[in-house]
């Protein structure tokens, strides 16, 4: 893999994660894997799982995976779930796909995110550039904030995982 970079920003009360990184591969398996019903299979979060994957015209589709929440008693009590179904829109063309991602209702007001994935294919090589917007409502908590850090860290390591282990599935 090349160089796997991430650059993280505040704009106002929302955190910035923009990851891009680029690798040989080919982007028709990983629409194909996607279409699937299948995820990839991450060591440090077994409980994904994925749920559907409805077409959407030609070049589109809808796929909803099951995701664990952080272990976190409070969150967990307080939204009366330990899992959370997460909804990607993805459009594509042979040389291009876009997927986008916006928390669960569930989650709205507490833990809101948006998730802009592009992956370009480039020849042999596929470029990825991924770009998170989080709006951490816990984080702002006197004394409790910087442990609700833990939401941004847990929904920024799975997907990034999730991404890399698409490129490697894609060679």
């Amino acid at each position: 893999m090349d160089s796997l970079i991430t650059k993280v920003t505040k704009i106002g009360s929302k955190d910035v994660y923009v990851t891009t990184f680029k690798r040989k591969g080919s982007l028709k398996k990983i629409i194909a894997y996607l279409k699937s019903h299948n995820v990839p299979d991450l060591k440090e979060f077994p409980d994904v799982k994925p749920i559907s994957v409805e077409e959407k015209g030609t070049n589109g589709f809808i796929k909803v995976i099951q995701s664990p929440l952080p272990d976190s008693m409070a969150v967990n009590t307080y939204l009366g779930c330990k899992t959370i179904n997460i909804t990607y829109d993805i459009a594509h063309s042979d040389t291009m796909l876009v997927s986008v991602c916006v928390n669960p209702p569930i989650l709205q007001g507490l833990f809101n995110f948006t998730e802009n994935v592009t992956i370009e294919q480039i020849g042999e090589d596929l470029i990825f550039e991924r770009e998170a917007i989080i709006k951490n409502k816990g984080k702002s908590l006197p004394l409790f904030g910087s442990g609700y850090q833990i939401y941004n860290n847990h929904f920024n390591t799975q997907s990034l995982m999730s991404y890399i282990a698409l490129a490697d599935i894609s060679l």
